[in-house]
């Protein structure tokens, strides 16, 4: 086969009333032959060919009886939000990437698998120290936010929003709580988010809360949070929390806000002596810290701000969330 006449044939079979129109045995053959031809090549999943072969076989899978239409949705969203993935990422390493196809594909999949997914929620609250120690920390997460990132849109069945807040209570919101919004619809979510961070700034105060905020801002906008959805906090600083809210009282405010600690997961992103870090201000241990209590509590995970490779720690937290907020009933998977 030519490599014009394999995008065209796989272009063509990817389209449901083309391929239902033609379906046999036959059909599902050439399927996956332009499915062998094009990993022959070693087609990049950004290229539409991959993504159209794909969904190609998929659809012939489907129309020739292999597989149920819910298999079918499951197996095409997969593939599309692997695409986006992968694309998301070339294109935040500066690499151009047509995405006219994937568009197209992903909204012919949501017109016909909307009744079969089910969407998890998640309400991710960034809570991030801008004191004036912060700066080479904020630029390595701006640097890493596409890694984060990547495993959220990769999820079609993945209902997100994400704030930022500071450690300063004097200032407004950066994203959510009535600022700006960002989430799984929102266009270039990556650039978004790292201009708000880089929008922090380090002359915050040098008192830095990363309780307060969080619960200043939820009394503040009550209806803010989704009932049904799994609060997500993610806290990076270099030192150690310094509110009037105590971590007890935190703790029982978050379990009264979400109705129960089972729908609260919280991160830290932190730079304690024990671990082996330098702090930037005052020494401080996470061993037996306001931090330590929370984590524990929501049954989270906390992470070096030290490390070298903060998007390994990035991409872990994420998948960890992920994990942490499907629901039983949700077919979420994120393959390695």
């Amino acid at each position: 086969m030519n490599k014009p006449w394999i995008a065209i044939l796989a272009v063509l079979f990817a389209t449901p009333s083309f391929a239902q129109a033609l379906c046999s045995n036959d059909t599902l053959e050439l399927a996956q032959k332009i499915v062998r031809e094009v990993e022959r090549r070693r087609t990049p999943p950004w290229e539409p060919a991959y993504l159209n072969a794909q969904l190609a076989l998929t659809e012939a899978l489907a129309c020739t009886g292999r597989t149920s239409e819910k298999e079918y949705c499951d197996s095409a969203g997969r593939i599309i939000a692997e695409v986006e993935r992968v694309s998301l990422i070339m294109q935040a390493n500066g690499t151009f990437v047509d995405i006219s196809s994937l568009v197209k594909q992903r909204i012919a999949f949501e017109a016909r698998c909307k009744q079969t997914q089910s969407l998890t929620q998640l309400d991710i609250v960034w809570v991030i120290d801008n004191s004036g120690s912060m700066r080479d920390h904020q630029n390595k997460l701006i640097q890493s936010a596409s890694i984060f990132f990547a495993n959220l849109v990769k999820l079609s069945a993945l209902d997100w929003t994400i704030s930022l807040l500071s450690t300063d209570t004097s200032e407004r919101p950066y994203l959510g709580f009535g600022a700006v919004e960002l989430n799984s619809k929102t266009p270039n979510p990556v650039t978004l988010f790292q201009s708000a961070v880089g929008g922090l700034g380090i002359f915050g105060s040098s008192r830095e809360k990363l309780f307060e905020p969080v619960v200043q801002n939820i009394k503040n906008a009550p209806g803010f949070f989704r009932k049904d959805a799994m609060l997500a906090l993610i806290f990076l600083t270099d030192t150690e929390d310094q509110s009037s809210v105590a971590a007890k009282d935190f703790i029982d405010f978050l379990a009264q806000t979400k109705g129960d600690l089972s729908k609260v997961v919280s991160y830290g992103i932190l730079n304690p002596q024990d671990w082996g870090c330098q702090p930037s201000d005052d020494n401080w241990n996470y061993s037996g810290s306001r931090y330590e209590q929370v984590i524990q509590a929501t049954q989270g995970k906390a992470f070096k701000l030290c490390d070298e490779s903060l998007e390994l720690s990035l991409d872990e937290l994420s998948r960890d969330l992920i994990r942490r907020g499907s629901s039983s009933s949700s077919k979420l998977f994120l393959e390695r």
